[in-house]
Parts: structure tokens; sequence; C-alpha cells
């Protein structure tokens, strides 16, 4: 039986964000390359609004960085309202109309 938590377009999201290549050498921090990726997804349409992000676990996979440089992204993105946290850890959605312009760009 599908995992109801799983639906169709978090596998495309998952497999877009694997693409994704977070470049260590830059000057630019890691939590700043994966916020303007996620930001890009956002921006995109790729994700879309009231559409619940991938977890912590599976950004930490797809961008290969930890988890408190993913976590710093997504806070950055929440603190914009880009992303709405929900109570009770039932995860992370892209906002009803995020924002256009962000502070780490």
């Amino acid at each position: 039986m599908a995992d109801p938590e799983r639906s169709p377009w978090q596998k495309e999201i998952k497999e877009s964000i694997a693409l994704t290549m977070i470049d260590r050498f830059s000057n630019i921090p890691l939590y700043v390359q994966v916020y303007r990726e996620m930001r890009s997804n956002i921006e995109s349409g790729r994700w879309l609004p009231k559409q619940r992000i991938p977890s912590e676990s599976e950004l930490v996979e797809a961008y290969g960085v930890s988890r408190i440089t993913v976590r710093r992204a997504i806070d950055e993105l929440v603190k914009e309202g880009a992303l709405v946290r929900e109570k009770g850890g039932q995860g992370t959605f892209v906002a009803r109309r995020s924002t256009r312009t962000g502070s780490l760009r």
C-alpha cells in the first residue's frame, strides 16, 4: 500500500532537487546556496502554494549538506513568509502567497 504521506509531486520534487549542485568551495555559505535553490523551487512553480516540501532529512540527502544547514535555509524562508511550518510535526509547506524578494539573494 502506498504511503499516505507521500504524493506523486514529492517524488518529482526530490528528483529535481537531487540535480542541484551545492558548491562546497564557494565563498557563499552552504545555507545560502540551499536557501537560493529552495527559493528557486518556489518561484519557478516547482513547489506550489500549500504543498508540503520534502522533509529535512530528504533535503539533507538531496543537497548533501547537514541538517543544521537545511534548517537554517528553511528558517530564512519561514521568516520571509515563503514557507509555513505546521504545528505538531505535520511538515513544512509553501505559503499560499510567497514573497518575491529574498533577503539572501
